[in-house]
């Protein structure tokens, strides 16, 4: 899980032995509670995944919580940009300093996807919340905006960016 605010997911792999993601709060293991309703998802539309998490301790929280509905959609974590699919960077929009680096992330994501190094970048938390005009007009290839009260929906919006979706009934995953 995120570590320190302005940190990349580095140090130790949060994925264990079995390639799932470890969840932790401190030192203590915790659960993500995903609901009840969510279901995996085909594990051949899995996609591989950057998350940059910036700010306060409640970004932390709601970052693993991202984590735990991205990896329940089948989706995997990777530590370096440059192998993701995509990149999910979960900002912080109210300290300048914060700010400045959340937009200097942002920008280094868009850049690798110039490069053809990234397909999608996605951008969530207090930052995408406020200032969602700006962003857009300051970064325009950012593929989706996110504030804080869809971060529930990231693994729906990040899916449908890739042109698929879940069916109600069996949790499959159908191609758009």
């Amino acid at each position: 899980p995120a570590k320190i605010p302005g940190e990349p997911l580095r140090g130790p792999s949060p994925l264990d032995a079995g390639g799932r993601i470890v969840y932790r709060s401190g030192d203590h293991r915790v659960s993500p509670n995903l609901p009840r309703e969510l279901k995996v998802l085909n594990v051949s539309a899995s996609r591989k995944f950057h998350f940059y998490c910036l700010g306060c301790p409640k970004n932390v929280v709601d970052g693993e919580r991202m984590l735990a509905l991205l990896d329940h959609a089948g989706h995997q974590l990777v530590e370096d940009a440059a192998d993701a699919d995509f990149a999910v960077v979960h900002t912080c929009g109210f300290v300048r300093d914060a700010r400045d680096e959340s937009l200097e992330v942002i920008r280094d994501m868009c850049r690798l996807k110039r490069e053809g190094q990234l397909e999608r970048v996605f951008v969530t938390g207090c930052l995408a919340e406020r200032d969602r005009e700006r962003l857009a007009e300051q970064c325009p290839e950012v593929d989706r905006i996110i504030g804080v009260f869809a971060r529930e929906e990231i693994a729906t919006l990040v899916d449908s960016h890739f042109g698929a979706s879940q069916t109600e009934d069996d949790g499959q995953l159908l191609v758009l």
